[in-house]
C-alpha cells in the first residue's frame, strides 16, 4: 500500500537528499533547470516536506510548503526576481498567515496515478495543520486541472509567465485554506482527513486505494467501507 508522509524539513537528512534527488530527476525529465532555492538552516522548522512512497519505499513524488521566513520570504520570491509583478503580488500576501506549496515533483513511474493530485492534496492539508489560512503556488497551465480540483485558482491580476522556461506559460495560484470551500467535496474531504491527523500527530498515514484518472476526474478514491485514511498504530 501507499504510504504518505508529512515531516519537518532537516528532521530526516536522508529523506531530505532523496526527496532533492527525485526533484532534479523530475526537473531534467522536463528540460528545465532546478530553480528551488536551498532550504537555510535557521528555514528547516519553517518547511514541511511531503512525499509519497510505493510499497518498497521507492518515492513517487512529492512537495514542500513554506511558511514565510523573516530574512528570506517565501520561495517565490527569489525563482520569481525576474518578474517584478508576480514577485511584487507574492509579497502582498499576509506572510503570516499564508504558505507557499512549491518543489512539486513526480517520479517518472508516476504518471496518471494520482500521485500528483494527493501531494496536492496533502500539502494543503500541511498548510491547514501549520495553522496558516492561505496557500499559494507557482504553476503551468499542464497541472491547472489538479490545482482546479483542490481549490487553487490562477491570480488573474498578474500575468502569465514564461517559467520555468520559454515555452511554459505559468501563473500564480491560491486558495483559502479555511473550509477549502473551493476543492471538489472528494479532494475538500481528503485534505480535511490528513490535516486531522497531521494535527494529532500522525505524520505518517496508510492509503488505501489509488487509481488511475482520466479527464479531471477524482484521481484518488477510498473504498466507502473503510475510512478515508487509516493511520499507521
Amino acid at each position: 500500500m501507499a504510504v504518505l508522509e508529512v515531516v519537518a524539513s532537516g528532521q530526516r537528512p536522508t529523506l531530505d537528499s532523496s526527496f532533492t534527488a527525485g526533484l532534479r530527476e523530475c526537473h531534467a525529465r522536463h528540460g528545465v533547470a532546478d530553480l528551488s532555492p536551498e532550504i537555510a538552516d535557521d528555514e528547516h522548522a519553517l518547511v514541511r516536506v511531503v512525499v509519497v512512497r510505493d510499497d518498497n519505499g521507492v518515492l513517487l513524488g512529492g512537495g514542500r510548503v513554506h511558511a514565510h521566513h523573516a530574512r528570506l520570504g517565501f520561495p517565490a520570491e527569489t525563482t520569481l526576481r525576474h518578474f517584478a509583478d508576480a514577485r511584487a503580488r507574492v509579497r502582498s500576501f499576509a506572510a503570516a498567515d499564508t504558505v507557499e506549496i512549491a518543489a512539486l515533483w513526480t517520479a517518472n513511474t508516476s504518471g496518471n496515478t494520482g500521485v500528483a493530485r494527493l501531494v496536492a492534496q496533502a500539502c494543503l492539508a500541511a498548510g491547514l495543520a501549520m495553522g496558516k489560512r492561505f496557500a499559494f503556488t507557482i504553476s503551468h497551465a499542464g497541472f491547472t486541472p489538479v490545482l482546479a480540483a483542490i481549490g487553487m485558482v490562477a491570480l488573474t491580476d498578474t500575468p502569465e509567465l514564461p517559467f520555468p522556461a520559454v515555452g511554459y506559460r505559468s501563473r500564480l495560484y491560491a486558495t483559502d485554506l479555511e473550509g477549502c470551500k473551493l476543492a471538489m467535496r472528494c479532494d475538500r474531504e481528503i485534505i480535511t482527513a490528513i490535516a486531522t491527523s497531521l494535527k494529532t500527530g500522525t505524520d505518517r498515514m496508510i492509503l488505501n486505494e489509488l487509481t488511475s484518472i482520466e479527464h479531471g476526474r477524482p484521481s484518488w478514491t477510498i473504498r466507502r467501507t473503510t475510512q478515508r485514511l487509516r493511520t499507521v498504530a
